[in-house]
C-alpha cells in the first residue's frame, strides 16, 4: 500500500511538471518602422513669417460677447517634406501663443480690451484650434513627392470676450509647430 501511494505521488509529480513545461519559439513579434529626418520647411510671406492683417474696427462692432469679425483666410505652405510612408501619411501643425486668461482658444492682443485672436480651418469655423500645443487639430497629408508643396488654409479673426471691447493694438503672435507622427 505504502509502495502504491509513493508510485502515485510519483507519478502525480512527473505528470503536473510536464504541463509545466515552456514552450520555446512559440510566436515572434516582428516590429517596423522608419527613421526619418523631418525636414518640413514654412514658406511664409518672408522666410518663415506670415504677416496677416486682420483690419480695423470700432469697439462698437463689438456690441455683444462672442461677435467675431469676418474671416481672413491665412493658407500655411510647407516644402521639403517626407514622402508618405506605412507610418507617416500626414504632418500635423500646432500652435502656441499667450491666450486670454482662462481659455485655449483665444490669442491675447497687445493693447486693446475684451477681445482676442481665433483661428480654425476653413470650413470648420465653429471648430477653433487650440494655442496650446495640443495635437490632433490641423492634419496635412503627405504626398509621393518630396518637391511638391503642401497646404492648408485657416481663418483667422477677432472675437470679443467681454462686454466692453477698449481700443488699442490688437496685435499678437503665434508660433506654428509641426508634428511627424
Amino acid at each position: 500500500m505504502k509502495r502504491n501511494i509513493f508510485v502515485f505521488l510519483l507519478l502525480a509529480l512527473s505528470t503536473s511538471t510536464a504541463f509545466a513545461a515552456p514552450e520555446d519559439n512559440a510566436g515572434t513579434i516582428h516590429f517596423t518602422g522608419e527613421i526619418i529626418a523631418p525636414s518640413c520647411v514654412i514658406v511664409g510671406d518672408t522666410g518663415t513669417t506670415y504677416n496677416v492683417a486682420l483690419g480695423t474696427f470700432p469697439t462698437s462692432y463689438f456690441a455683444t460677447v462672442g461677435k467675431e469679425t469676418d474671416p481672413v483666410p491665412l493658407t500655411i505652405s510647407l516644402k521639403n517634406c517626407p514622402v508618405t510612408s506605412d507610418g507617416l501619411a500626414n504632418v500635423q501643425l500646432t500652435f502656441t501663443g499667450t491666450t486670454i486668461a482662462g481659455s485655449t482658444d483665444k490669442l491675447a492682443v497687445s493693447a486693446a480690451g475684451g477681445v482676442g485672436i481665433v483661428l480654425s480651418e476653413t470650413g470648420h469655423d465653429e471648430t477653433l484650434i487650440a494655442f496650446d500645443k495640443s495635437p490632433g487639430q490641423v492634419f496635412i497629408p503627405l504626398t509621393a513627392s518630396a518637391s511638391d508643396t503642401l497646404t492648408t488654409t485657416l481663418d483667422a479673426r477677432y472675437k470679443s470676450v467681454a462686454a466692453t471691447v477698449t481700443a488699442g493694438e490688437a496685435n499678437a503672435d503665434l508660433t506654428i509647430n509641426i508634428l511627424y507622427q
